[in-house]
């Protein structure tokens, strides 16, 4: 198992680790040093940081996957980490340590085969990932941006959903001032829409919504509330 010396959350900003090179891969005691001025590794390294954050989580322990490509940005504000491994590719959201949670994505296309290498490419959002025996996949991350940005009316408040991580079933709340028209609904990693959870007239105050989390697939989700002039957005992660 090679996951160590991943980045912190906090220290994401501006440290490409989709260059990310073989000796940081394959030799997880030494801590894995990026330039922040270039962004390459080298014999000369300037404002360097040291990135000591083991970050295995649920994948932790001797029958866990080998990883051979990691690869991080930020798309509307949240971080995103994806991981080429011996067994396909794994995503998440948040950095947390022991307790990071990762999960499988796309695994009806790509599968569970070895991942040597990714990129994401920001001028179109189109990550494209490399794998051994299936060809080359590419998805263009669509993100909430579709729905348009809008402002938080007074009152109007989304809640994270519980549990997250969900397996079978997770519950989404949120709060309204008055009565009002609501949209709620649930987008892929890539931005697609794959669950309309409200959509109509609903009265003042507060509304808990079930998610059967049980017919997702494994992958990294976001939710979006839109009500009286407001759009808001949180995270939503699926794992069996």
């Amino acid at each position: 198992m090679f996951l160590a010396q991943l980045l912190d959350a906090t220290h994401a900003v501006n440290v490409p680790l989709h260059e990310m090179s073989a000796e940081a891969s394959v030799r997880p005691q030494r801590p894995f040093e990026v330039d922040q001025a270039s962004g390459r590794q080298g014999a000369e390294r300037r404002h360097t940081r040291r990135l000591r954050s083991n970050v295995e989580g649920n994948l932790a322990g001797p029958a866990g996957p080998s990883i051979r490509w990691a690869t991080m940005f930020y798309f509307e504000g949240q971080l995103m980490v994806f991981l080429g491994t011996s067994v396909g590719v794994l995503s998440t959201t948040a950095l947390n340590g022991g307790s990071t949670v990762w999960v499988q994505e796309a695994a009806d296309a790509i599968g569970n085969v070895p991942v040597p290498w990714m990129d994401f490419r920001a001028s179109d959002n189109t990550l494209a990932v490399a794998t051994h025996g299936r060809g080359v996949f590419t998805t263009r991350f669509l993100g909430a941006s579709a729905v348009g940005p809008g402002p938080v009316a007074a009152g109007v408040s989304l809640g994270p959903s519980f549990p997250n991580p969900a397996d079978h079933e997770a519950t989404i709340a949120f709060e309204l001032p008055r009565g009002a028209d609501v949209s709620l609904r649930l987008y892929d990693v890539a931005g697609r829409e794959v669950a309309v959870l409200v959509d109509g007239q609903e009265s003042s105050g507060r509304h808990q919504i079930p998610v059967p989390t049980r017919r997702l697939a494994p992958g990294t989700y976001h939710y979006v509330l839109k009500a009286l002039g407001s759009v808001e957005k949180r995270g939503l992660v699926v794992r069996r």
